[in-house]
């Protein structure tokens, strides 16, 4: 569950306030939990919390544009993690949260459009606020897209890092309807990751989409795995860089020696 309300407006169009409230119950796969299970004492260590039962969240934010369309997110993260085998009842992962972002459109008298989406985030979590794990998560992501009549193309690119101890929540994901499509994240990290890097490439006509992905996603002191693949489908074509929008796809991760087509049916927030 997840609610959150936003104040637009406090005397003065450049800031606004939030606050946000997330309440989680997680259940793991088992591919999650056979490898938890056989990893080594260093390598769960490093993870904080291991895996939890639940999850409250409490963010208050404050939000300044600095120079439309570039904005200041700056705020708090109040995170309580429930109990577990693993994961004693009542640990916390509280942190400053930081995101800089720049959203911007052109459109031409000749039907052509231009999107631009890219951020950078930085979480960190510190003793400072009462937090049992201390990390630091950076993210960065870009995204361009170009439109003319039916037509579009768009590139994306993301990576991140994290130092520290992380819980689960944190860590990064490639393998799902928008990041490496055909692949599973079970088969790739099952815990997630602390570094990871993305690329894709997408054209549309109308409502097809023809995307390209490549990727990897390891854990500090292993060598990256590069893996790709490649897919066609339909979308809805509502939102934003595909925000909103229900995709229907069939994926081809690439492998030495064999083809595994992978269908797709998802929603991207």
């Amino acid at each position: 569950m997840r609610a959150r309300y936003d104040r637009l407006s406090l005397g003065s169009d450049r800031i606004r306030l939030g606050f946000e409230f997330d309440a989680f119950h997680d259940q793991y796969n088992r591919a999650t939990q056979t490898f938890q299970q056989t990893a080594t004492p260093a390598f769960i260590s490093s993870l904080g919390a291991g895996p939890y039962r639940s999850r409250l969240n409490f963010e208050p934010s404050a939000t300044f544009v600095l120079a439309k369309p570039l904005t200041l997110t700056v705020g708090l993260s109040f995170e309580k993690l429930g109990a577990s085998d693993l994961a004693p009842a009542g640990e916390s992962a509280n942190a400053v949260v930081n995101a800089l972002r720049y959203q911007h459109r052109w459109e031409g008298s000749d039907g052509n459009a231009e999107d631009v989406d890219a951020g950078y985030s930085l979480h960190t979590a510190t003793k400072l606020l009462r937090s049992d794990y201390g990390y630091t998560r950076h993210a960065l992501h870009a995204r361009y897209r170009f439109h003319h009549e039916r037509q579009s193309v768009e590139v994306a690119v993301q990576a991140g890092v994290i130092y520290g101890r992380t819980p689960l929540f944190e860590r990064f994901v490639l393998g799902n309807s928008e990041t490496l499509r055909g692949w599973n994240k079970y088969d790739l990290a099952p815990l997630g990751g602390n570094r990871a890097v993305h690329a894709s490439v997408i054209y549309g006509y109308h409502i097809m989409r023809v995307f390209y992905d490549t990727g990897a996603i390891w854990d500090a002191g292993k060598s990256p795995d590069e893996k790709h693949s490649a897919g066609i489908g339909i979308t809805t074509g509502l939102g934003l860089f595909g925000r909103n929008a229900l995709l229907l796809a069939v994926a081809f991760p690439i492998r030495s020696g064999r083809i595994e087509p992978v269908f797709i049916a998802g929603m991207n927030f």
